[in-house]
């Protein structure tokens, strides 16, 4: 997982975002920003290197993909495209701390923030700064 994160904060977040780092570098948010030029080819040109860091998940990543494609948003927003928090950082705020400048840059433009989670535990923790959930 942590090349997956690596690959894009090189890729998505310097050239297309926006980073926020935690002091201590246990944890990092990058957001692809609206502004952004190219970002579609940028994840075009990653989406090998992804696949094959997702492994033996790949064809279940490609497919989520697909299917929930419906729900991306046309209209311009902030993308969450990674975040992590090293385990042995995790619950004391970090997470919090560096999705916090990325949701108030949103804001201040009046543009959403859109992001993508697979663990149904991580809903509750983006509620709780302010994201909802699609509905049917």
């Amino acid at each position: 997982m942590h090349s997956l994160h690596s690959l894009y904060l090189t890729e998505v977040g310097m050239r297309c975002g926006k980073v926020w780092v935690s002091d201590d570098v246990s944890a990092v948010a990058v957001w692809a920003t609206p502004a952004a030029n190219g970002l579609d080819l940028v994840l075009e040109a990653v989406a090998g290197k992804a696949a094959e860091l997702h492994g033996d998940r790949a064809e279940i990543d490609a497919r989520a993909d697909e299917a929930t494609v419906v729900l991306h948003p046309s209209d311009p927003v902030w993308y969450l495209a990674s975040v992590g928090v090293d385990p042995a950082s995790q619950g004391r705020g970090l997470g919090r701390a560096v999705l916090q400048p990325g949701i108030e840059a949103a804001e201040a433009q009046s543009c959403p923030a859109y992001l993508e989670t697979c663990k149904p535990a991580n809903v509750e923790f983006y509620q709780h700064l302010g994201s909802r959930s699609p509905g049917p």
